[in-house]
């Protein structure tokens, strides 16, 4: 049976929808809930504001069983689908985290309408990475240091910085120098307690904001 052609309400409708993004994060994103249903993504409250509150340069202390690194993942998603070469990295604090990132964007993907994913597949999927025909990639690991990213996320970076000092040195001088001064750098964590690179970053971000400081790239 031949394919029905789209009326022109339906048109624009479907087109609406393709060149906002907050329609597509509304429309195309589904993912499994804790109790392993297939859900459509709707934000809450914690993630519509990551969502609103979007800068080169972020550092987020985040709360446990927010979502705030699901909003994270599935905002890449959508800007590695729809935008041309765009690479993005995700360090995690774990390897089987890492993992488990790259199969809830695979998993997202595959709910896809179909027509989409004939538009834009991916031509390389394995337990690092996906990437897309249009030559833009997710990777997620627990270190990362060769080429350049459009944006870097560090997960868990309060984590790190208290059990892998060593680690989180490595990300500071290797990671972080994959990114221009225009592109995206997310230090999302949960409190880990005094000390650490971390929690610096986040008392000299707390003063800037208290200081009513103008937010800067750098």
């Amino acid at each position: 049976m031949a394919d029905t052609p789209l009326s022109k309400k339906e048109y624009d409708e479907v087109k609406n929808i393709l060149s906002n993004k907050e329609q597509r994060m509304s429309y195309l994103l589904f993912l499994l809930d804790k109790q392993g249903n297939t859900v459509k993504y709707i934000r809450n409250r914690t993630q519509q504001i990551r969502a609103d509150t979007q800068w080169p340069r972020k550092i987020d202390l985040k709360t446990r069983q927010q979502g705030s690194s699901t909003e994270y993942l599935l905002d890449s998603l959508d800007m590695a689908f729809f935008i041309p070469n765009q690479k993005i990295g995700i360090i995690a604090h774990k390897k089987d985290c890492a993992r488990e990132l790259i199969e809830k964007a695979v998993f997202a993907y595959e709910h896809f309408p179909e027509l989409l994913q004939e538009a834009n597949p991916i031509i390389s999927n394995n337990k690092g990475g996906i990437e897309f025909q249009n030559g833009s990639s997710i990777w997620a690991a627990t270190s990362y240091r060769s080429g350049t990213l459009q944006r870097l996320i560090v997960s868990e970076y309060g984590y790190i910085c208290k059990r892998l000092p060593d680690r989180a040195q490595e990300i500071k001088n290797g990671a972080l120098n994959s990114v221009s001064p225009d592109c995206e750098v997310i230090f999302e964590s949960t409190s880990c307690g005094k000390g650490g690179d971390y929690e610096d970053m986040v008392m000299k971000a707390k003063k800037h904001q208290e200081m009513g400081l103008p937010l800067t790239k750098m």
